[in-house]
């Protein structure tokens, strides 16, 4: 039965009946509705009447999407005790996995946590590192089970002048020696970027421009190109802007499908492993409630754009014990309830959102592109330009917020970011603090 008389069930209604019920909606022309910027000039209409992409773009777009259903929750855990509590509990272990910083533990807890993990094989576990501790190399952290080692040594570098030459050297060796599917040598940290004041198109632009210096500087070691894809995972941060927080994890998946293929990887090994955390630039510590619904859409967003896994903040709520659990239940409510995860690549071949992720590619490459003339990434950070892209896209961001924009918590600049921390201690949050 068609409900809506103005449209035939017995035909395919064309783009002008569309217009026409859209128009008879909103009372106005669709002349008159203002587009919105996703970002560094990217626009995006408010209504798509057909699609302006190629065949070929779209299957190039469509084809680089996630492959596999399911989405993995990742709980971030600071302290041993509350690392043995999660393992200890099966309900929380069936949630996914455990994002780790183990490296201020003692050599016996470190010891005890490996002991119980050998119960549970299918558990992940992302390892944090720091210079000087094994744990990132493998010798402690099992490389035969899910995971990996949640280092990103140019981001340690551009946060905190940490020498990455050091670290790369290291990797390099680690890289040699071949690692089971789903264990991951190192990561692609784009939520600093995000921290740091960046759009999407910024932060996909230097996410693209981290991993061609990872693939440059390896595969000039010896390592082919796909062995460091393979060997490597992303993440992302997701803000508050639903729509375009999709498009953005879908461009993702296609700039890094363009730079595999300029480096021959065959197609079908081009499946890069990414991790959505919430961002938390926006949270306010007087609406903690508010906060979780602002999880909730942000959760979604990750969900439905096709990252691998969700990383979760805690809320700042009481008890305590709620602020873990509460964000937790996000994911487990969407997959269970809501079944979004389930579906590969659910808004493929919705004309908002393959304009928006062909927009958004297209605008980062040109920005990569621009990066890639200054040398690569690094000279173009040593130079103030990242710097200075960055802070561009945070003033055109707060005005776009005003007249509240002073509520916004400006971002840190890149030189006082600390990646180690960044998805455990809620920067927002500073007045209280959780047992995490």
């Amino acid at each position: 039965m068609c409900l809506d008389s103005s449209i035939s069930e017995f035909s395919v209604p064309n783009p002008g009946d569309w217009q026409k019920k859209a128009e008879a909606e909103l009372h106005k022309p669709l002349s008159q509705l203002t587009p919105w910027e996703i970002g560094s000039g990217v626009l995006s209409d408010r209504y798509y009447k057909k699609l302006f992409l190629t065949e070929a773009q779209l299957h190039f777009n469509q084809q680089a999407q996630k492959k596999t259903k399911g989405l993995v929750q990742v709980i971030p855990v600071r302290s041993f005790d509350m690392a043995v509590i999660h393992l200890e509990n099966t309900h929380m272990t069936e949630m996914g996995g455990l994002w780790l910083d183990y490296t201020t533990w003692s050599a016996e807890q470190r010891k005890t946590f490996l002991e119980k993990r050998k119960a549970i094989p299918h558990l992940t576990v992302y390892a944090l590192a720091s210079e000087g501790h094994e744990v990132w190399m493998g010798t402690e952290l099992p490389t035969s089970s899910p995971g990996g080692h949640a280092i990103d040594p140019l981001a340690l570098w551009m946060s905190q002048k940490t020498p990455h030459l050091s670290y790369m050297d290291r990797l390099a060796q680690a890289l040699k020696t071949k690692h089971p599917p789903g264990f991951f040598s190192f990561m692609i940290d784009g939520q600093i970027y995000e921290a740091a004041g960046g759009d999407p198109v910024l932060e996909l632009s230097l996410i693209t421009a981290a991993l061609v210096f990872y693939l440059d500087f390896f595969t000039d070691r010896g390592i082919p190109p796909q062995s460091v894809l393979e060997a490597a995972f992303f993440t992302i941060s997701i803000g508050p802007n639903y729509l375009s927080e999709i498009a953005k994890i879908r461009a993702l998946r296609v700039l890094v499908n363009q730079i595999g293929r300029y480096y021959e990887i065959p197609p079908a090994a081009i499946n890069p492993y990414i991790v959505g955390s919430c961002s938390e630039r926006y949270y306010k510590a007087s609406e903690s409630y508010l906060n979780l619904a602002r999880m909730t859409t942000q959760a979604m967003s990750i969900a439905m754009g096709g990252c691998d896994a969700i990383l979760m903040p805690a809320a700042q709520v009481e008890p305590p014990s709620a602020g873990l659990t509460l964000p937790q239940n996000i994911p487990l409510l969407l997959g269970y309830e809501a079944k979004i995860g389930h579906i590969v690549d659910p808004t493929a071949g919705a004309y908002l959102f393959e304009q928006m992720t062909q927009g958004i590619k297209e605008a980062a490459w040109r920005q990569f592109l621009d990066w890639e003339s200054y040398g690569g990434i690094l000279q173009a950070f040593d130079s103030g330009l990242v710097r200075a892209k960055l802070d561009e896209a945070w003033e055109r961001q707060l005005s776009a917020y005003s007249p509240d924009s002073s509520t916004i918590p400006a971002p840190k600049p890149l030189s006082q970011q600390k990646p180690h921390s960044i998805y455990l201690v809620p920067r927002s949050f500073s007045s209280k603090t959780t047992n995490l």
